[in-house]
């Protein structure tokens, strides 16, 4: 089944915050889970033509070991704030490893690319 979620630029501007968070949840949760699983096809599926640019498999492999080596899988994650951009909404979370203590910032910049909700850029620091 496909998490393509149809969606023009106009209308991501007027979603709810509640809409939203579940929409960014909607993408950011599988694309976790493919990269504790080490599935570079999962990890970028929703990715726009941009990030999925930026994202080779061999880069993704490469993060991914080095994180997983480091920290451990990724655990549990809560929900910290969303911003408003023309074009764009960017997602926060505190997110924890399985593999070491604290809280690392998760961010997800979503967007609308030829009318599908897409992760223009993803990140854990």
């Amino acid at each position: 089944m496909s998490h393509v979620v149809m969606l023009e630029a106009a209308a991501l501007a007027r979603l709810e915050d509640g809409a939203l968070w579940q929409l960014g949840e909607s993408l950011m949760d599988p694309l976790m889970d493919a990269s504790n699983r080490r599935d570079y096809a999962g990890h970028i599926r929703d990715f726009s033509a941009r990030a999925r640019d930026v994202m080779s498999a061999d880069y993704f492999h490469s993060v991914v070991e080095l994180s997983q080596t480091e920290r451990g899988r990724f655990a549990d994650r809560e929900r910290l704030n969303l911003l408003r951009r023309p074009g764009a909404v960017v997602f926060t979370w505190r997110q924890r490893f399985t593999g070491t203590p604290g809280e690392y910032l998760a961010e997800m910049v979503l967007i609308s690319e030829n009318g599908r909700a897409r992760v223009d850029h993803v990140m854990v620091i």
